[in-house]
């Protein structure tokens, strides 16, 4: 019975041992290593604690599944709360709450579960592949892993004591011998007195035993696996790890909102790759990034373009007739530019996900498939060997071809073209000119020979000029605006395509050339029936007769528009080949239709799939192969065949060191660089690296560097002069003036050895040519300068300040690229070439050791009765606002009746004009003292009580709070980030969804309020006042108005309307909503505080109480911090104020020490009236950011590091998960065919790595144009 192989890489080490008194012949050890995709982490059962947690959010979010799925992430970790509500039941009642039927308590004590490698076959081969060998490779050896025995070591309670001890216990992975013992290493001895052979590749393979669908179900379920997108980048650029497969690969919430466990879209990409990884009856699972199409734009881009990019070379160059139409009909299905399946990650590691098979032993039934396989063997391999010897890796190459693949792009970008006429045309014309004819070349015959059962092709093509680039043939160039696109597909003009005279970039060429195509077919059909021949649906065009020839079939063959077909004359004809060739057409132009609606809607997308159809068109022979390894998958899907899960791996060209030959590379274990001190590690491995190239290249002065303390301050004077813009020679001679000193010498100095002849003393001397007449004086030089006493001692550091400062230049530019930042080695470069300013020299800097952490001060405060006053139709717009700044002045300050002022002898309070504490902030002076006064004599005296003291005391805690500030700090929490562009979280969601919902409260009754002002009788006194009233509430009246109510009521609708609805995912975020809240309510000063879960602010520990029941963090730490940062100068104020009762205060660290000085971030500060209580026993609290910073924490120690040079054997796993099929799909793959897949499909990684280049015969023309003069215009 058949079976599909998921082949798992594996990581080799080789190692060759020399004869010596032990061994009477060469030996090598070799051993491998699961991958990450081989380690199953299988989830531990929910703990009470999870399901407290997971009860909580359910209490406090019952509805909000979005926040609920925040929240848990934010706790747990994205992939245990994934995989919490992927397993735990929810049950409603009346509360939704979890099944505690799953939870188990577990012992703090005990060690947590590791992951352990999972379906590692039952025997995995070793085999030789000698180099030149022409038959099938040696089997070399066999290991038959323990397996029982590889998961026991892996449990931690065996590193307990060594933990203690500092005593390692003997592991498969820590001893070579324990390897060997659970076979996962092997030891293979050759003959005495034999040296090994000369290897081009060791291939390890092994043929599984188990189904990978539990492996992939648990990488699945916990959110391990997931999909990349086409085109992710899946290698560090700069340094800087890639946003989805870095280190936190998937941390953001946000990216896993929609994965739920709801079943994949049957089309979906999650589905397509759970069922490659695990078989056709693998229960699919939503994955990350899965949710798109799983074959992307490849079917339609091949469809749409294959005219120009295949099909008019294979029909009407190479002849292939008929099979050129089965061909178009197997690419559309199989063949996929941008691979048969996404690249997935699981954990940090990318992986692709590729079919393969044998092609030496293929069968099948289906006549394409075998032309295929027929024509691409000999391509593939011919492409290796052409890689081979061009390489298209920087493996080997030299530095210039090194700097030229850098420079390249993946997929091709610059694209080239050449004009070509039929092969007899051109050789008329080499013979002309005294030049040898040009024949088809071997592979072009093979091509015709294979597809079109000819000797040589139809109409051969010659090229008679040399490559130059496609007009305007640059990436900016290359974008095409869909409306174009669509006016060329519904073009109706006669005299197409001559008098096209809109612009088009790459993908518009492409669609005009296939549309051309599609035409010319049409009308060469409608030619043939207006002659009264039959028509030939596969009859190539007239490639002899000139582009005259294909325009006028063009334009015969108009077939109407995408909308509105014209091919009616085609179909209604009794001629079977004239359909076809009608239905050919329509299908295209659909296509194409298709294409520029896929285009105008993901343009990115579309135009990456089409140059890397381009590439396959040109030079790519591998799409071709994985499209027939996919149709054998396919198959066997549907035979619903068993899924195995198995091994492979290969190591190139291993060999022996020889100590004759240098060149051929290092001798095994540590370098003869030593053992190397540093202030860090990433000086050390600096270090290292200099001092490895010194011991390897003694002949190399680049490498000799020896620097001390004075040459590197003379040295880093030069660097802070070149950083200036001073030409390091102009710095060395002002240098060397310097250190002169004496004016009178100097002058001396710029006159005798000036910079230039013309300088005539106004500039500085040539400090170079005067230290090597002091320092290296030759024979015929003038006599060397006179110097005061004691100078040329002094000048002697100066002499190697230069080389000095070169030296640093080369090490900082290998720090830069230690530390994974490219960009700063090119300006280190640049400086030492003496083309750019010198970066900072990081590389002598001893770095301080300090803990970076972001603090926060926040102020947690009593939510106020919200709900109260938003059920009272008659509480104030601000109080609605601002519930918590209410309650706060209530609170601190005291009701409203207890602010007071006297108007002559009667006392007037707050309460007494019908106003709240919060209200009167609002006021101006004159506005406050205008309604105190009321109907009163005007003469009469005002006087404070209590009420202008509350006034300005209110106005401070307004102001510490955010009030008037249009940018306040915004509390953060796990981050630390306090922004606007920082991340979703639990606690800023919580924050946009209050104000959102307080925002949309406040248009709502002011609408009403609008509705019912204009209902009322305004000729009524007591209305009007009545309105006046209501309007004032808003902030609406002001003291010069004219006519005081209209003009409040066109403000209050100007408000209205200037406010947008309420949204949680509103432009201007929090910023956006707090302001609109202000302006909606004629309120600029208040601070708008959010209303939170307690659980989004997360744990708070109480501050401890000095004597006088002051918190601790008022003199350890706001005394301090104060000085520093305005915004907590204001609540050490507060603090500080005999006439206030101070706050509490609560800390939050990451070791949860309570201490805000903590290394362990984020820290957060909270002020507030006892916070640590309110946010442990109140539902919701009120929450203001008050300031945030990043701070350094010096550290009392300093940790250095050493670094030394160990050339190690190689060890990385191939990085592509294989979907091995059987050539026979009757018959499982055997030991040898499994061998002969993993080395075929090592010699297509090799053809991948095939480039276009100038003389390859192994290429087709990539998109063939017969109307080369349309082709050269009209370039965007």
């Amino acid at each position: 019975m058949s079976a599909v192989e998921v082949l798992a890489p594996l990581r080799i080490e080789t190692r060759f041992y020399a004869p010596d008194g032990a061994r009477p012949g060469w030996l090598l050890r070799l051993r491998v290593w699961p991958d990450e995709f081989s380690m199953a982490r299988r989830p531990i059962a929910p703990s009470p604690a999870e399901l407290d947690l997971y009860d909580d959010v359910l209490r406090q979010f019952p509805a909000d599944a979005g926040m609920q799925w925040r929240m848990l992430a934010a706790r747990l970790g994205v992939e245990r709360a994934l995989w919490l509500r992927r397993t735990v039941a929810i049950v409603a009642d009346p509360v939704p709450r979890t099944d505690r039927g799953m939870a188990q308590p577990r012992d703090p004590s005990a060690w947590p579960d590791t992951h352990q490698p999972f379906g590692l076959p039952p025997a995995i081969h070793v085999w030789f592949v000698q180099a030149g060998q022409v038959g099938p490779p040696m089997l070399a050896g066999t290991m038959r892993p323990r397996r029982e025995r590889i998961a026991e070591q892996l449990g931690l309670a065996a590193f307990e004591n060594p933990a203690a001890t500092g005593e390692l216990p003997q592991t498969w992975w820590t001893s070579f011998e324990v390897a060997m013992d659970v076979e996962l290493a092997i030891e293979i001895a050759f003959p005495a007195g034999v040296q090994p052979p000369a290897l081009d590749a060791i291939v390890v393979a092994g043929i599984g035993d188990v189904s990978p669908e539990p492996l992939i179900a648990m990488h699945a379920a916990s959110g391990r696996l997931s999909v990349l997108r086409p085109g992710t980048p899946t290698n560090t650029v700069d340094g800087e790890a890639t946003a989805e497969v870095a280190s936190n690969a998937g941390a953001d919430p946000a990216a896993w909102e929609g994965i739920d466990d709801a079943p994949p879209a049957a089309d979906s990409a999650s589905a397509a790759v759970m069922q490659a990884l695990a078989g056709p009856d693998a229960v699919p699972i939503k994955l990350q990034g899965g949710d798109v199409a799983a074959s992307g734009y490849d079917p339609l881009v091949v469809h749409a373009l294959w005219p120009v990019l295949w099909g008019h070379a294979l029909r009407d160059v190479v002849g292939a007739g008929e099979q050129e139409a089965r061909l178009a009909e197997w690419a559309e299905a199989w063949l996929a530019p941008q691979g048969p399946y996404p690249a997935i990650r699981v954990g940090s590691q990318p992986y692709g996900l590729l079919p393969a098979t044998v092609l030496a032993g293929w069968t099948g039934q289906h006549i394409t498939a075998g032309q295929i396989r027929a024509w691409a063997g000999p391509w593939r391999d011919a492409a290796a060997a052409d890689a081979a010897v061009y390489p298209g890796t920087v493996v080997g190459a030299s530095a210039q071809r090194a700097a030229e693949l850098l420079g390249e792009d993946t997929p091709t970008r610059r694209w080239a073209v050449r004009l070509v006429s039929p092969l007899p045309v051109v050789n008329a014309i080499r013979a002309m000119r005294g030049m040898p004819p040009l024949q088809p070349s071997a592979w072009e015959d093979d091509t015709a020979s294979i597809l079109a059962g000819r000797k040589t092709p139809l109409s051969p093509l010659g090229a008679f000029s040399e490559q130059a680039p496609v007009p305007a043939s640059t990436p900016e160039a290359d974008s095409d605006d869909p409306e174009t696109l669509r006016l060329l597909l519904e073009d109706d003009s006669e005299i197409f395509p001559q008098r096209w005279d809109h612009k088009l970039g790459l993908l518009g060429h492409l669609i005009f050339e296939a549309l051309c195509l599609l035409r010319a077919s049409v009308g060469q059909a409608r030619e043939s029936i207006e002659t009264g021949q039959s028509v030939d649906p596969h009859a190539p065009l007239p490639m002899q007769a000139g582009a005259d020839a294909l325009v006028r079939l063009v334009r015969r063959g108009y077939p109407g528009t995408p909308s509105q077909p014209q091919l009616d004359d085609l179909f209604a004809s009794p001629d079977a080949g004239a359909q076809c060739v009608a239905k050919r057409c329509l299908r295209g132009i659909e296509a194409l239709a298709a294409l520029v609606q896929a285009y105008a809607d993901d343009s990115d997308g579309v135009f990456g799939c089409v140059l890397a159809a381009l590439d396959t068109a040109s030079h790519r022979v591998d799409p071709w192969i994985t499209g027939l390894a996919s149709s054998r998958l396919r198959e066997l899907q549907n035979a619903r065949a068993p899924w195995r899960l198995g091994v492979y791996g290969w190591v190139d060209a291993p060999a022996p060191y020889d100590a004759g030959n240098p060149g051929h590379g290092l001798p095994p274990g540590p370098t003869a660089a030593g053992l190397l001190h540093a202030p860090s590690q990433t000086q050390a491995m600096t270090a290292a690296l200099l001092r490895d190239a010194a011991v390897r290249h003694p002949g190399d002065a680049r490498w000799r560097i020896a620097i001390d303390s004075a040459k590197v301050r003379a040295a880093m004077r030069l660097a802070e002069r070149v950083q200036l813009g001073v030409h390091p020679y102009e710095a060395l001679g002002l240098e060397v003036e310097r250190i002169v000193g004496d004016w009178d010498t100097v002058r001396k100095l710029r006159e005798d050895y000036p910079m230039r002849d013309t300088h005539a003393g106004t500039r500085c001397c040539d400090g170079a040519r005067v230290l090597r007449l002091l320092f290296r004086h030759q024979a015929g030089d003038p006599p060397p300068p006179a110097l005061p006493a004691g100078v040329r001692e002094a000048l002697a550091t100066c002499d190697a300040a230069l080389d000095t400062y070169a030296d640093l230049l080369v090490a900082d530019g290998v720090h830069a690229l230690v530390s994974g930042h490219g960009g700063l080695g090119n300006a280190a470069m640049e400086a030492a070439a003496g083309l750019g300013r010198p970066p900072e020299l990081r590389a002598i800097r001893t770095p301080r050791q300090a803990a970076s952490v972001r603090v926060s001060a926040w102020a947690v405060l009593p939510p106020g009765d919200a709900a109260q006053a938003g059920g009272q139709t008659g509480a104030p717009p601000a109080v609605l606002a601002d519930p918590a700044l209410a309650s706060l002045l209530d609170r601190e300050l005291g009701p409203a009746s207890g602010w007071t002022w006297t108007v002559g002898a009667d006392a007037v309070s707050l309460a007494d004009l019908g106003l709240h504490a919060i209200e009167a902030l609002a006021l101006s002076p004159a506005e406050l003292a205008h309604r105190l006064r009321g109907q009163r004599d005007a003469s009469l005296p005002l006087a404070s009580g209590t009420g202008a003291g509350k006034l300005a005391r209110a106005t401070r805690l307004a102001e510490l709070l955010g009030g008037g500030d249009s940018d306040p700090p915004i509390p953060g929490t796990i981050d630390g980030r306090d922004d606007d562009a920082a991340p979703g979280s639990p606690l800023r969601d919580a924050m946009m969804a209050d104000l959102a919902g307080r925002l949309g409260v406040l248009r709502n009754r002011l609408t009403s309020l609008l509705a019912s002002l204009a209902a009322l009788d305004l000729n009524d006194p007591a209305a009007v006042t009545w309105s006046l009233q209501q309007c004032r509430a808003w902030g609406a009246v002001q003291a010069d108005d004219a006519e005081p109510l209209a003009q409040a009521l066109a403000r209050l609708q100007t408000r209205l309307t200037a406010t947008p609805e309420a949204a949680v995912d509103g432009p201007g975020g929090l910023r956006g909503l707090r302001q609109s809240i202000r302006t909606l309510v004629g309120h600029p000063r208040l601070p708008v505080l959010p209303l939170v879960p307690s659980l989004a602010v997360g744990p708070l520990r109480a501050a401890m109480r000095d004597d006088e029941g002051r918190p601790r963090t008022d003199r350890d730490w706001l005394e301090i911090v104060a000085a520093v940062r305005p915004r907590l100068a204001s609540l050490e104020a507060w603090q500080l104020d005999p006439a206030t009762q101070p706050w509490g205060a609560a800390v939050r660290t990451g070791d949860g020490s309570g201490n805000p000085w903590s290394p362990a971030g984020p820290v957060v500060v909270a002020y507030g009236p006892d916070p640590a209580a309110l946010a442990g026993s109140l539902a919701r609290v009120a929450i203001a950011g008050l300031d945030a910073w990043q701070d350094a924490i010096p550290s009392a120690r300093h940790t250095t590091s050493a670094a030394f040079g160990f050339n190690g054997p190689k060890s990385r796993a191939p990085q592509a998960v294989l979907l091995a099929v059987p050539p026979d799909p009757s018959q499982r793959l055997n030991d040898a065919e499994l061998v002969a897949l993993v080395l075929e499909t090592r010699q297509l990684a090799r053809a991948r790595a095939c480039r276009p280049r100038p003389g390859s015969r192994i290429a087709t023309p990539a998109a063939l144009s017969s109307l080369p003069d349309m082709f050269w215009g009209h370039w965007t």
